[in-house]
């Protein structure tokens, strides 16, 4: 491995991955960040408790790069991985990447998303678009069709309409749908990070989207069109099982009785499962026109059950607002 280029003492970027017995999907993701061309950062990589060869990749990776530092917890998940590193990142980090262990970044990506994030100094977080691929490397589908692409919002607290591409992420947009598909695609403002709590341990899935439906509300999440990370699709992806979508509901319905919410956010909170399901139905059709009538069905079904689940969040539009603080 080549000499690591000369470093800052202290880092800007702190890089989370979270791992369990993958040590040949690690190895590729740390590769890919090492031959990053922006260089000043920090990767902490947590070790779920694996029983395989991992801890002995993370001691190889560890002695390999002064940058990089290995933390081994029992066994808790992911989400509780990521609140541990924070515990051990460096104070003087301005931006927080969260990397899956099977995604890896393109060239240049990291520097490209410091940048945007120097650009807009008041952005919560900034994000480019992620690429899905299979374990063979074929991307499907194509950039201008993916799901992370193409996106709807509400418009006013009862209208959906589409999202020009460039368009950031905001509160409207990722209440209907959030098309951030892996948190490596997302630079985290660490101040921002922290004014909103940090992740929900208590969440078992979708706590990124939690962790962005909090910081939309501070300000809106600029992104750049450029692909800046590679979303590995195989059987063990989280996203493809049934059950992730479901559990992913307990983020709604968390956010929904946020007693802090406005008028406007809890409108769009609770008709954001019903306009969810509207994108499904969206899904199955495309499918369906794409000759693809398993996955259509597949869709539909997931629409039925998303506008029965949708349903039971219109008693919240009659919620009262939080009455003021009298100061």
């Amino acid at each position: 491995m080549d000499t690591p280029p000369p470093q800052k003492a202290n880092p800007d970027v702190t890089i989370v991955i979270t791992t369990y017995q993958r040590p040949k999907l690690l190895r590729k993701a740390v590769a890919n960040l090492i031959s990053q061309d922006f260089t000043h950062w920090e990767l902490l990589i947590v070790d779920d408790e694996s029983k395989d060869t991992t801890p002995e990749v993370i001691a190889e990776l560890v002695g390999s790069d002064p940058r990089i530092r290995g933390i081994r917890q029992r066994n808790q998940g992911h989400v509780v991985g990521r609140a541990t590193a924070m515990f051990e990142a460096s104070p003087s980090s301005r931006f927080l990447l969260f990397h899956d262990d099977d995604d890896w970044l393109f060239p240049g990506a990291l520097g490209k998303l410091v940048s945007l994030a120097e650009e807009h100094p008041d952005a919560p977080a900034v994000h480019g678009i992620a690429l899905s691929v299979d374990p063979e490397g074929n991307i499907e589908p194509a950039p201008d069709r993916h799901p992370g692409y193409l996106r709807r919002g509400f418009k006013s607290p009862t209208w959906v309409a589409s999202v020009a591409p460039e368009a950031p992420e905001t509160l409207s947009t990722l209440l209907v749908w959030c098309a951030i598909q892996t948190p490596g695609q997302v630079l985290v403002r660490r101040s921002c990070f922290d004014a909103v709590g940090g992740f929900d341990t208590t969440l078992p899935v979708s706590e990124d989207w939690d962790l962005y439906l909090r910081l939309a509300r501070l300000a809106p999440i600029p992104r750049m069109l450029d692909p800046v990370i590679h979303r590995l699709v195989h059987p063990g992806n989280m996203t493809r099982r049934g059950a992730f979508m479901r559990q992913g509901e307990m983020v709604r319905r968390k956010f929904v009785r946020d007693p802090t919410l406005n008028r406007s956010e809890r409108t769009m909170a609770a008709l954001g499962g019903l306009a969810a399901a509207g994108e499904t139905l969206h899904w199955a059709l495309d499918s369906l026109r794409s000759g693809r009538p398993i996955e259509a069905v597949r869709q539909l079904t997931r629409a039925l059950r998303r506008i029965w689940v949708g349903l039971g969040y219109l008693p919240h539009l009659l919620a009262p607002p939080l009455p003021r603080r009298v100061q």
